[in-house]
């Protein structure tokens, strides 16, 4: 370990080096993203190419499937491992970003990382996080931000400490895509994903956090369960006939590093899969859909921060929270204090509990409206907000 420590030191140290000698244009802003076009990265650009034209904007993505997607709508984009994505992000003035990408091999000077981020984590991460393997990581890549969007001060503090990132460059812009909470017609776009969603009364979306991944360099357990056994257990076969009888539609987002769970399993008319790559064929983000829906349930997901900002309401499936907090944690390690929604834990909860919040619009509303007010200090214009501080720069 402490030769892979050093070995990393000295080779992002060239790196970078090389990388400041680079002159950069100052028109010239980077976007790059794990998960794609999408997200923060997505809604930004959009913004920005609507909004200012003096900047050049370019894409660095690590598939060549998706770029050939995006360059047939004419975005211009390159492959992360070509010559002219590496030399695109030595190039560029503005390097922005949803997981850190490229941030570590960052000019010491004439460059700056702008760290999108990609959801409010109510689960531990990094020094809070008992299962993490690879602190000394933390603040190797986290020290070469320059600027990170958070909705709150008080979600900034939590973020430095799980990070060691300085807790002044937390700028309180909100996150960008949840421009699109509000400037989408959701339940215009879940037409465009499925066609007969004006044949039910309510929309719910579950979405869930992962359990398990073996995926890029994340190799962890958070949970003995999975996904499927909520789906199993919450959305199976004795659940049809409820969402039959009420004219409800569920529709099923797992994380991307759990979608191939339902590869190859069928459901009813009512229950719907939505992936991201059904998503993106679409040219659509998940934040684009969800002011179509009427109730959330999650468990430890970051959607629930953002759905807060739309007043819907929301459930918690909490199975298998006394695990959960012991291998992965959650913030304060007081699930009841960052949760504002009905705890589920058996078949006949959940029934109750769901159909209760779909008819009653005050159950919960005070709890959802207290949790909005702590977690999102910036409730609109979040792009132009992040914008504004990138032109301070």
């Amino acid at each position: 370990m402490l030769q892979k420590k050093i070995f990393s030191y000295i080779l992002v140290y060239i790196l970078r080096t090389i990388n400041t000698l680079i002159p950069k244009n100052r028109k010239l802003v980077l976007f790059s993203s794990n998960d794609g076009y999408s997200g923060n990265a997505k809604a930004m650009y959009v913004y920005m190419l609507k909004n200012c034209p003096e900047y050049k904007l370019i894409w660095v993505l690590h598939s060549r499937e998706e770029i050939q997607r995006l360059e047939a709508d004419g975005i211009r984009c390159y492959y992360s491992c070509s010559l002219p994505g590496i030399i695109a992000v030595t190039r560029a003035r503005y390097l922005l970003g949803t997981h850190l990408e490229f941030s570590r091999y960052k000019a010491f000077f004439g460059q700056t990382y702008i760290n999108l981020w990609h959801g409010m984590l109510i689960k531990n991460l990094g020094f809070m996080d008992p299962g993490e393997k690879q602190l000394w990581n933390y603040k190797f890549t986290w020290q070469n931000n320059d600027i990170v969007s958070v909705p709150s001060g008080f979600y900034g503090a939590i973020l430095s400490a799980q990070t060691g990132i300085d807790h002044r460059k937390c700028k309180i812009t909100g996150f960008p895509k949840n421009d699109l909470l509000f400037s989408s017609d959701g339940k215009k776009n879940l037409e465009t994903l499925f066609e007969d969603i004006f044949d039910f009364e309510k929309v719910i979306l579950y979405c869930p956090t992962y359990r398990s991944v073996l995926k890029r360099t994340i190799k962890r357990t958070d949970s003995s369960y999975d996904s499927m056994y909520f789906i199993d257990k919450y959305f199976g076969k004795d659940m049809e006939s409820l969402f039959r009888e009420h004219k409800i539609c569920s529709l099923v987002k797992l994380h991307p590093f759990e979608e191939g769970l339902l590869a190859g399993k069928k459901f009813s008319k009512n229950i719907k899969i939505v992936t991201n790559e059904i998503l993106k064929k679409k040219g659509l983000s998940v934040e684009e859909i969800l002011s179509g829906t009427d109730l959330l349930i999650t468990d430890y997901s970051s959607i629930y921060m953002d759905y807060l900002l739309l007043g819907s309401p929301i459930m918690f499936i909490a199975d298998d929270i006394e695990e959960y907090k012991k291998r992965r944690g959650i913030i304060f390690n007081n699930y009841d204090f960052v949760i504002c929604g009905p705890k589920i834990f058996t078949e006949t909860m959940f029934k109750k509990e769901m159909l209760r919040l779909l008819s009653d619009p005050g159950y919960f509303k005070k709890e959802r409206e207290e949790k909005t007010k702590i977690f999102h200090e910036a409730k609109s214009n979040f792009c132009q907000s992040l914008l504004n501080e990138i032109r301070k720069d």
